[in-house]
């Protein structure tokens, strides 16, 4: 019955609504993807961020660069990012242990 009002739509795009479900619960059984995806993203952007934050790595491009004024905002905005990347990190080793 759902074909038949999907066909009859001007949108034939449009999946029946038990397809969409079945699509939705495929991406909820293959969500392993998105946990090492979640945990390869914390992972990189914890080690660039500490990377920055404790070595003269981003100072030094900056001062090559001749954006050596912005050096002293850094923290403000390096400590936040290594913070959030640490927890990302966290939830998805969280979610890999959850899920075992």
């Amino acid at each position: 019955m759902p074909q038949t009002i999907i066909q009859s739509l001007p949108f034939p795009d449009i999946q029946p609504v038990d397809t969409l479900y079945v699509t939705i619960e495929n991406a909820v059984r293959e969500g392993s993807g998105m946990r090492d995806r979640l945990l390869k993203t914390g992972i990189i952007g914890t080690v660039l961020a500490a990377l920055c934050c404790f070595t003269p790595v981003l100072v030094i491009l900056l001062g090559t660069l001749g954006l050596s004024a912005i050096a002293g905002y850094l923290d403000y905005v390096l400590f936040p990012a290594l913070l959030m990347f640490l927890g990302m990190t966290g939830y998805a080793l969280w979610r890999r242990q959850k899920t075992g």
